[in-house]
């Protein structure tokens, strides 16, 4: 009767074991924002690793971690061609942004 208490007990801590062996290494926003890092992801993971090591930058670690999720609601974009023109021509005028096409035709009239 000892035998099969035992093996439970061995079943049952191997299941623990296995299970939180599977949990992620960082919060699910952070492997977002690194997935959508692309070339840039060894060097965020690098500023991770390294704030991780030691338990004095544990604050660093966290900031860096809360900057890492939410870089993926800021991003870059090249500009759309139309409006190249729209800062130049309001900004002496302060008028709500027009675009170049507006500018050309109100120097015309």
């Amino acid at each position: 009767m000892r035998y099969p208490l035992i093996k439970n007990a061995v079943c049952c801590l191997c299941l623990i074991v296995f299970l939180t062996s599977c949990t992620n290494k960082y919060p699910d926003g952070v492997l977002k924002a690194l997935k959508k890092a692309r070339e840039n992801k060894s060097e965020l993971v690098e500023v991770l690793e390294h704030y991780s090591k030691n338990p004095a930058d544990s604050l660093k670690y966290k900031a860096a971690l809360f900057l890492i999720e939410n870089m993926q609601y800021h991003s870059f974009r090249e500009p759309i061609k139309e409006y190249e023109g729209a800062f130049e021509c309001n900004a002496p005028t302060m008028h709500p942004i027009k675009s170049s096409r507006f500018c050309e035709r109100q120097a015309s009239t």
